[in-house]
């Protein structure tokens, strides 16, 4: 099984991490007794012109989600 979080960008950021950030809230716990699901973060940004570095600080609170209710689970981080 594969989970992603599929909102999309939109002009505010805040919005959107607000979002995902309740997505996993919601989600991971229900995931972490499945071996055979993956978890993405988020989908493809489209802010092209961030660096690595500031994408990492966007979507690593959502890892820490992730592992924190879900320490095993196989988690995607696409960029």
């Amino acid at each position: 099984h594969y989970i992603r979080n599929t909102y999309g960008n939109d002009a505010d950021g805040e919005s959107v991490a607000a979002k995902t950030e309740e997505f996993w809230n919601f989600m991971a716990p229900k995931l972490k007794d499945y071996d055979h699901v993956l978890c993405e973060v988020f989908n493809e940004p489209i802010d092209g012109g961030s660096s690595w570095s500031d994408y990492k600080n966007r979507v690593q609170p959502w890892v820490n989600i992730i592992r924190n209710a879900a320490p095993n689970t196989l988690i995607l981080v696409g960029g």
